[in-house]
């Protein structure tokens, strides 16, 4: 006989009682069982974090164990099996701006659970180091600095006030502004100290320090990219 419907885990007391014409077996005659179903268990959950080129996973045993103990885990990177045991962490060391994936999968006795929890990480990008060489450059209004030259944004800077020049380390394409222009500048002087990015079209570009900007080119041809 076959009972369904039941939870893995649990115990339940089977009782069986012979019948016939006359009647049933006493109740203080009938036999009883115990037994708990079990199955595969749950999904982990994984969770990683990243310290530079360096991403460390964790995880703990899934919220149903399926009525029996967690034995092991097969834990897999980027697709390939790479361990099988019972530790809860995997740490490895990669390149820059490297995504990886580990997925991790329970197993008790029953066998192993039909999905696998899974955490994907990447890690830092590789710091620039500005060229040694600086490049002088004037701005003809006053001009604000970015730290993200993408969608100028991120943080604000301190702005450069009309009429100063400042040194440029390099220039980048970014975020187009309303006159068409996409190089941005990266500012070595202080305060900024290469870590703020302003518009290349608010500069003379042209060796001017002062008068109108109408005309003048959006960026220096001089300056290197970045």
């Amino acid at each position: 006989m076959t009972i369904g419907g039941l939870s893995n885990g649990t115990t339940y007391t089977v009782s069986v009682a012979a019948c016939n014409a006359v009647g049933c077996t006493p109740s203080s005659e009938i036999p009883s069982a115990t037994a708990a179903p079990f199955g595969a268990p749950s999904t982990p959950d994984v969770v990683g974090s990243v310290s530079g080129t360096t991403i460390n996973w964790s995880w703990g045993p899934p919220s149903n164990d399926g009525g029996r103990p967690i034995s092991s885990y097969q834990i897999s990177l980027d697709g390939s099996l790479v361990a099988t045991g019972t530790q809860t962490t995997y740490s490895g060391t990669y390149g820059n701006s490297e995504t990886h994936t580990l997925s991790v999968v329970a197993v008790n006795s029953a066998g192993a659970a039909s999905n696998a929890g899974s955490a994907s990480e990447t890690t830092v990008a590789a710091t620039q180091p500005p060229p040694s060489n600086t490049y002088s450059e004037t701005v003809g209004g006053p001009t604000n600095t970015w730290t993200n030259y993408s969608d100028a944004g991120g943080t604000q800077g301190p702005s450069i006030s009309t009429g100063q020049t400042v040194q440029i380390t390099c220039k980048v394409t970014g975020f187009k502004v309303a006159d068409g222009n996409s190089w941005w500048y990266r500012i070595a002087s202080s305060p900024w100290s290469n870590s703020y990015y302003a518009s290349a079209d608010a500069f003379y570009n042209d060796g001017a320090t002062s008068g109108s900007l109408s005309g003048t080119p959006f960026d220096d041809p001089a300056v290197p990219n970045c």
